[in-house]
């Protein structure tokens, strides 16, 4: 996704080049990936430490990098009162969890995060997610 344009940016090796708008990848960047059947060995450096993430206004993807199975409510205080919603993939039934601070609890499908997923944060503004170490 451009930060900036909020717009999804894509790349799909059989189509013609000038409808791929993804060039490059830069370090911290997010990315979707829908792939074919089959292995994939794609090695990714492990995050061993605390840090802090920088959200823009907007939807931000962002790999969570706490410990496993961290509350979500647990995972996101420091930004709380900045939070619109989370989402995270549930690849067995293959659909999107859903959290919000200000929804009933019976209503928030996003419970917790496992170390190393893919988590959509939408904001109304910028903020830092701290992030302690796993």
């Amino acid at each position: 996704m451009g930060s900036g344009a909020q717009q999804f940016r894509r790349f799909d090796a059989d189509a013609p080049p000038i409808l791929n708008t993804l060039t490059e990848l830069r370090q911290g960047d997010g990315l979707w990936s829908l792939l074919r059947a089959g292995d994939v060995d794609w090695p990714q450096p492990l995050i061993t430490r605390t840090r802090d993430v920088p959200l823009e206004a907007g939807f931000n993807l962002v790999t969570w990098t706490g410990p496993d199975l961290t509350s979500v409510d647990v995972a996101v205080a420091g930004f709380a009162d900045r939070l619109q919603a989370l989402f995270t993939w549930d690849e067995e039934r293959q659909r999107f969890n859903r959290f919000s601070p200000d929804a009933p609890a019976a209503v928030n499908t996003a419970t917790t995060l496992r170390f190393g997923e893919g988590v959509w944060v939408q904001l109304p503004g910028a903020a830092v997610w701290n992030q302690p170490s796993p």
